[in-house]
């Protein structure tokens, strides 16, 4: 390291009267250096007072040179050779796991290297920045958070990667393991009862189901074997694929800890059917004990009793609810974009 280096001095230069594209590649690196440095374990041991208070004076700034004296700008950047910033550039590296990953939930993150998101406007930055990924530093000094355009633009290195190209598929894999996570979490915060996923596998899947003689509905009546047998029409074990399309939600809860919208409403639909079977299986035992029938044979004891107790059931708000047939996320989400049908125009009159 060198208090006076002429080359960084005349990059300053550039920074005042060069061309403006020039100029901005040139603040970024520069940026960039100063940044890695103030978190950099190499300067931290230098014990250099003057250069670490004007890096804390540039910390307090978020880093940007505008806010700062250009006295102060001149003193950092001509403490910096190539051997030097190579150095402190070494220490950080990104290591591509999603829990290195962190989302904002809105515009509102800050990268140092670059400095977006340093300007909010009604709550949000106007650089649309809302990830932000962690710069490892090997050497025992502080991680940084920055954008990954940053990590690329700069040439940082990333875990695993030797080249630009492996880099960048790297990030993107990071990126999109973080989003099945966050999205697993969402639907975790958002759905507190399901952890009761596993013990209603096991009550359903243990369901025991009946079939009768013709004779038993023509004795019954249609009306009174769908009520009996409704958990039959409804979980029969392979009619409509209900528990099949159960099945793979619980195996899909059990592998990821989430379902997706289409197994959602499959735990939805057992749950309702469950509703369903313990108001009706009282009354199917109930009524087989009182009239002890067979497959092919009721007693009439055992049909007044069914009809007293069903229609005390067709009361209840409950039950309607439960026999209410639930819509699923897809149709709700697919009639919400939709919007309201159109109202129909009312034929226009003609005149004779």
């Amino acid at each position: 390291m060198t208090n006076t280096n002429t080359k960084t001095l005349a990059q300053l230069k550039l920074l005042e009267e060069g061309e403006p594209e020039l100029r901005e590649a040139h603040y970024r690196r520069l940026r960039a250096t100063t940044v890695l440095a103030a978190s950099s374990k190499y300067i931290a041991n230098l014990q250099d007072r003057k250069l670490n208070k004007a890096l804390a004076q540039m910390r307090v700034q978020n880093f940007d040179m505008e806010r700062v004296s250009p006295t102060l700008v001149e003193y950092i950047f001509a403490s910096f050779d190539e051997e030097t910033t190579d150095k402190i550039t070494a220490e950080f590296m990104f290591v591509p796991e999603w829990t290195n990953i962190q989302n904002h939930g809105g515009c509102v993150a800050f990268c140092d290297l670059c400095g977006k998101g340093d300007s909010l406007e009604h709550r949000e930055n106007r650089d649309k920045l809302r990830y932000t990924y962690k710069l490892q530093n090997t050497a025992g000094g502080s991680d940084i958070w920055v954008g990954s355009s940053c990590i690329l633009h700069h040439g940082l290195h990333v875990d695993g990667a030797r080249t630009a190209e492996e880099a960048e598929r790297l990030l993107k894999k990071a990126f999109n393991v973080a989003k099945k996570q966050w999205e697993i979490e969402a639907w975790r915060a958002a759905n507190p009862d399901h952890f009761e996923i596993a013990p209603l596998w096991e009550r359903f899947r243990s369901v025991r189901f009946y079939t009768y003689h013709e004779e038993f509905y023509a004795q019954v009546g249609i009306e009174r074997a769908k009520m009996l047998n409704a958990w039959y029409g409804l979980m029969g074990k392979n009619r409509d694929g209900k528990r099949d399309h159960f099945a793979g939600a619980y195996k899909q809860y059990v592998k990821r800890g989430a379902l997706t919208e289409g197994k959602h409403d499959a735990w939805i639909e057992a749950q309702r059917m469950m509703g369903i079977l313990d108001v009706l299986a009282p009354i199917f035992q109930k009524a087989k004990q009182i009239g002890g029938w067979q497959s092919y044979k009721v007693e009439a004891v055992s049909l007044d009793y069914i009809d007293k107790e069903m229609k005390a059931v067709k009361a209840r708000k409950s039950w309607k609810a439960l026999i209410a047939p639930t819509e699923s996320i897809k149709a709700r989400k697919a009639a919400e974009k939709a919007g309201p049908p159109p109202k129909k125009r009312s034929p226009r009159r003609t005149r004779r």
